[in-house]
């Protein structure tokens, strides 16, 4: 029989999995429907960080409260940082095109190249070691220790600080209001993980406690990481007054 603590725990995932379903679906519907490329991709990247989120999260409940291989949860992390990476350079890439100085905000255009070849490295570094224990029947339980332990961190922390820093920078930078209102609601999306996922959750002893009050912040973020997706679509006013009002001349 499950106890309280396992169904608190599944109503967590499936609060995630069902928010994040949606605004997967509508991040896919708004790439496939716009005619903008930039847009497009920002779309998609949005769908990946919704696909992604989710699983590392159930991941990263599964490996403390019921001992799941920390490799698993990797994986997911690297997901989630990958998609976080992709969205991050389709972002400034569209800012850059929306400045009318078409400035290479920090260097992106070099500088995207040799972050990604920093988590490549380390995840190859990562994947040898585990194969390794493997191979030598060692434990692939517990949290890793070593430079281990060191290089875990470093593909989930790179795009992490890549994003926090670029956000702010290109967001001041572009002229297009879709593109800030965008920014703007990823950036609410990205303060509810930051608040609730490393701030709250560590003021809790009991993991159960920790893991649900990320459940509850990475949920509220789905809401901002939707809006996020929805403001990608350009809306006109007008147009849509003159297919409501019977006397405009586009009726006739």
């Amino acid at each position: 029989m499950a106890s309280s603590s396992d169904i608190a725990a599944i109503m967590g995932a499936a609060a995630m999995a069902l928010t994040y379903s949606y605004v997967a679906y509508w991040a896919f519907e708004i790439r496939r429907a716009l005619a903008v490329r930039l847009y497009r991709t920002q779309a998609l990247g949005v769908g990946l960080l919704a696909v992604s989120l989710p699983l590392a999260q159930i991941y990263y409940t599964g490996s403390t409260l019921y001992g799941w291989p920390p490799e698993l949860s990797f994986v997911s992390v690297l997901f989630f940082t990958l998609s976080l990476l992709y969205w991050t350079n389709t972002s400034v890439r569209a800012a850059r095109q929306s400045d009318p100085l078409l400035r290479d905000t920090l260097g992106w255009s070099r500088l995207r190249f040799l972050l990604l070849a920093i988590i490549l490295v380390t995840v190859i570094y990562d994947s040898g070691n585990i194969v390794y224990n493997i191979l030598n029947g060692y434990a692939v339980t517990g949290t890793p220790t070593g430079v281990l332990a060191i290089t875990f961190e470093i593909p989930a922390l790179v795009p992490l600080v890549a994003a926090a820093i670029m956000l702010p920078a290109i967001g001041l930078r572009t002229k297009d209001p879709t593109l800030r209102k965008h920014l703007l609601w990823f950036g609410l999306f990205a303060a509810f993980l930051f608040v609730f996922v490393e701030v709250l959750s560590s003021a809790f002893a009991n993991p159960l406690d920790s893991v649900l009050t990320q459940d509850l912040g990475i949920v509220l973020g789905g809401y901002c990481l939707y809006r996020s997706a929805r403001s990608l679509v350009p809306l006109n006013r007008i147009s849509a007054d003159e297919e409501t009002d019977p006397a405009s001349p586009q009726r006739k």
